[in-house]
């Protein structure tokens, strides 16, 4: 069976483009463990900007349309016509070229599985509601119709999924998530970290019609949102000079630390319930403080209802990526993320490698592993109040209880989070879309 992964972009790992990150890691993983699999891109800039890869890339012209498709890709289509033994694999909801793609696809005999990455949560959904049922109706749908199989990475998507296009070829399967160096990429990119200072989520890359052209030019351009904030000197508000420069060697900070590592989106990411729990926990408890990594459009609501409440302990620490970054998440006691929309957060999953207790809601799509492995806690309610309830659960607990719970997530992420243990998912999926 050969595997042909079809997106926007070029699956270049030095990017900040969600998406591309994510393929590029899941081809590489997938040739690793012996698959046999390529990358098709979709790009205005054809030129190989990018460091040599373990599979290959085929790169293909945009169409100023942005539903139409190249005659090379059209050409490279028609010579695997009939091919019973090659499945792609589409990446991304709510995107034109994929209306003519699919068609070109079937006309061909060549089956495919689409993952919307987030595009098809319920809250998703309600960004640009009117456009997306018009688009839905004209273009979505036939995509839908047409794929073998269509990939959810968490229970939010898929029930999603299910309330506006009821069917039975869905799978549920996350990706996968190891720490260290082989996987730094999309730790990275899914933590909100990036070199360049920037950040991106899965959840950003849930677009309306009209935004799908903008993803294309995020993944060549490597900017993943308009709204980072520039730093000029290097100190972000509510930060000393001395906490840039994290310690030689990191232990456990006096106090207690809640951490948060992300996209500075407010609604989308519950920043605002995460700031005013903090505020009211605050309140019984002084040595408590909260760390923010990430930058985005949510920084400057930040700011601003830090200073107009004159909340202390926060700290705002920007972008903070490589061993920076890890040595700052060293330090935090537990590790919260109360999103209102996700795919797969991998800030939570990588905190919970580190060993560090992780409080989740629901639609992070961790939320049930957390509880199962109890590793956290699991919020019954994305609440303000219940938020703050874990907050003082978790300050509550002794060390030894604490350091229990690190064990369970770490333990967590190695057996359900592990490439190894996916792979087997993955051709299954592959396979049943190939029937």
């Amino acid at each position: 069976m050969e595997i042909i992964h079809l997106i926007l972009g070029k699956a270049n790992p030095e990017r900040m483009n969600g998406i591309n990150r994510v393929v590029y890691q899941l081809a590489s993983h997938q040739h690793k463990h012996g698959r046999n699999v390529r990358v098709w891109g979709i790009t205005r800039d054809l030129t190989r900007n990018f460091k040599d890869r373990s599979f290959s890339t085929e790169l293909f012209p945009a169409s100023r349309n942005p539903f139409g498709v190249s005659a090379a890709l059209r050409e490279a289509i028609a010579s695997m016509q009939g091919r019973r033994d090659v499945v792609f694999h589409l990446h991304g909801g709510w995107v034109p070229v994929y209306g003519t793609l699919s068609g070109l696809l079937k006309q061909h005999g060549l089956p495919y599985v689409l993952t919307g990455h987030g595009a098809y949560n319920t809250v998703a959904m309600q960004r640009s509601r009117w456009k997306k049922r018009i688009y839905y109706r004209l273009f979505e749908k036939r995509v839908l119709d047409r794929a073998g199989q269509v990939h959810s990475i968490g229970r939010s998507e898929m029930d999603g999924l299910q309330r506006f296009y009821p069917n039975q070829k869905s799978t549920l399967l996350p990706y996968g998530f190891e720490s260290g160096s082989a996987n730094a990429a999309v730790v990275s990119v899914k933590s909100g970290l990036m070199p360049q200072g920037g950040e991106t989520g899965f959840a950003s890359t849930a677009m309306s019609p009209v935004e799908s052209e903008l993803m294309l030019q995020r993944s060549e351009s490597g900017s993943a949102s308009a709204a980072v904030v520039p730093v000029e000197s290097g100190l972000m508000p509510h930060q000393s000079e001395s906490a840039i420069t994290p310690p030689e060697t990191a232990s456990p900070e006096p106090g207690f630390v809640i951490g948060f590592v992300g996209r500075l989106d407010t609604w989308t990411k519950g920043l605002d319930l995460l700031i005013r729990s903090f505020q009211e926990f605050r309140r019984q408890r002084t040595d408590a403080r909260l760390w923010i990594l990430g930058d985005g459009p949510g920084r400057s609501w930040l700011d601003s209802f830090i200073t107009e409440n004159n909340i202390e302990g926060v700290e705002l620490w920007g972008s903070r990526f490589g061993e920076e970054k890890d040595d700052i998440m060293s330090r935090m006691h537990v590790f919260v993320h109360p999103s209102r929309n996700e795919g797969l957060p991998a800030s939570v999953l990588e905190a919970a490698a580190m060993g560090i207790p992780v409080i989740v809601s629901e639609q992070t799509n961790v939320s049930e592993a957390v509880g199962r492995f109890d590793a956290g806690v699991a919020l019954p309610e994305n609440t303000s109040d219940e938020l703050t309830r874990a907050f003082a659960q978790m300050y509550e607990a002794d060390v030894q209880r604490r350091r229990q719970l690190g064990e369970n997530a770490r333990r967590m992420v190695a057996e359900v989070f592990r490439w190894s243990n996916l792979m087997d998912g993955y051709d299954a999926m592959y396979r049943s879309a190939l029937r």
